[in-house]
Order: C-alpha cells, then structure tokens, then sequence
C-alpha cells in the first residue's frame, strides 16, 4: 500500500484477491478460446505451444516461483510479447520463418521490457521492501536507465538491415534517438514521476510495432 506507481486494486483491499483470480483466469480461458480458432489454420501443434504460453502467463506472477518476483520478468516479456507472437505471425501466413522474423521478434521484444523497466526501475524501493526480487532489485536501480539504453540500441541494431534494405534507414535511430532521450530522463527522475515515462515507453512500442508492420519488405 502506498506504493509510488499507479494504484494496486487487490493491495489497496479496493478488489478482493478471490475476484481478481476468477477475472484473471476468466480472461485467460477467453484468450484460449479465441486462439482455438487458429488451430484449424496452423494445426494441432498450437494446442500444446498454447497451453506453454498459457502457463507462462500465469507463472510469471504467481505459482511456487513467480517470474517477476525472480529477475526473469524481462526476459519472459522479450520471449512471449516479442520473439512468440512475431515468429508465429509471421509462419500462419506464410508457412516459413526466417532470420528477419526472428530478429523482428527480438527487437518488440526489447522495446516491450523496456516497459516493465521503468515500471521496476519506478518501483525498486517498494519491491524490495516486500521482498520482490525484480532486476531492478538484483541489479540496483542506477542500472536500469543504462539497460533500457541498450535494450532500444541493441533492438534497433538488429533490425537496421532491413529498414536499410527497404530504403528507409532513418526508422531504427529515430527510435534508438527516443529511447536514449528517455533513458536520459529516467536518471533525472524518480518516483511517480517516473509514471509518464512509462507512457511514453508503451507509445514508442506501439508506434514501432505500427511501423513493423508497413515495413515493405518481405518477411519470409
């Protein structure tokens, strides 16, 4: 409670722990059934990679060894929010997967961690308080601001080759140019101010995804 970020519904007492648990595992089995309908299109396979994904949506919170509470939250956002549902995209239009595909996934992939970053690197001191080992934790908070920096270079390195190819070179520093602004600006903030940084984060994704997906060149 009192927590410096955006405030937590089940630790303020304002949602009960049993509600959210019915709305969390409600939400799931809607996804699921939703993603039933890609089967027939991908086949059987996707039951089994599904019921993975599932699993990892609900271990990275909660189970005997929660994700985020172990230093690995970053690392599950980089595989099922980026590397994941790029690669699977991509192969259920096109039966094929190449490096490009890959490298695309891991590029969303950083700029989405970047999210939980800033949310970690906000809320380090109350984390640790509550003995919430997240990165920022583990690694120290001065850390972060430097990590977000790679993760928006490094991402935008990666898919330079093909911006490049496509004639459009200036996308990826464009990018890399906002998240080093923002990187910059986290080291002069903290607390909720942090919180706006966390907007402009998720925004930077989205519109980074957006232009993924207009990039005109083939992916497979």
């Amino acid at each position: 409670p009192g927590r410096e970020g955006p405030r937590r519904g089940v630790t303020e007492g304002d949602i009960s722990p049993r509600s959210m648990l019915g709305a969390t595992v409600g939400t799931l089995a809607l996804a699921c059934l939703v993603g039933l309908a890609l089967v027939p299109i991908g086949g059987l396979w996707l039951l089994p990679l599904g019921i993975v994904i599932a699993a990892a949506a609900i271990a990275y919170s909660t189970g005997p060894w929660p994700l985020s509470r172990h230093g690995l939250g970053e690392v599950a956002v980089i595989i099922f929010f980026g590397i994941i549902p790029v690669w699977l995209t991509s192969w259920l239009q096109t039966r094929q997967c190449s490096a490009d595909v890959i490298l695309g996934g891991i590029a969303v992939g950083l700029l989405a961690a970047n999210v939980l970053i800033v949310n970690n690197y906000r809320d380090a001191s109350d984390d640790r308080a509550v003995g919430k080992h997240t990165l920022a934790v583990i690694l120290g908070p001065a850390t972060m601001p430097w990590l977000y920096l790679l993760d928006g270079l490094l991402a935008m390195a990666l898919v330079y080759p093909q911006w490049s190819a496509a004639g459009l070179p200036l996308v990826p520093p464009a990018i890399a140019a906002v998240a080093a602004a923002i990187a910059w600006l986290m080291t002069r903030r903290s607390g909720s101010r942090l919180t706006p940084l966390l907007g402009l984060t998720a925004m930077l994704l989205l519109l980074y995804s957006l232009l993924f997906l207009l990039l005109p060149q083939p992916v497979a």
